[in-house]
């Protein structure tokens, strides 16, 4: 996943300077470009599809009534 690979112990200010961020993008994400599509590209930089839970686990609580 993005974190463990590369952001791990970085705080989320610290993207700006973060050369191991800036490799792993360009690495998984811009260099293989309009080859694949950008959904397969997702899955394989975080190891998981785009998917509405994350964003509705802020708003509900799933599975903790």
């Amino acid at each position: 996943a993005l974190d463990s690979q590369a952001l791990v112990g970085r705080e989320l200010d610290g993207f700006v300077e973060c050369p191991e961020l800036g490799a792993f993008l360009n690495e998984r994400w811009f260099a293989p470009g309009a080859s694949v599509h950008w959904q397969e590209l997702l899955e394989s930089a975080t190891g998981s599809r785009l998917t509405p839970e994350p964003f509705l686990s802020d708003f509900v609580s799933v599975g903790n009534d």
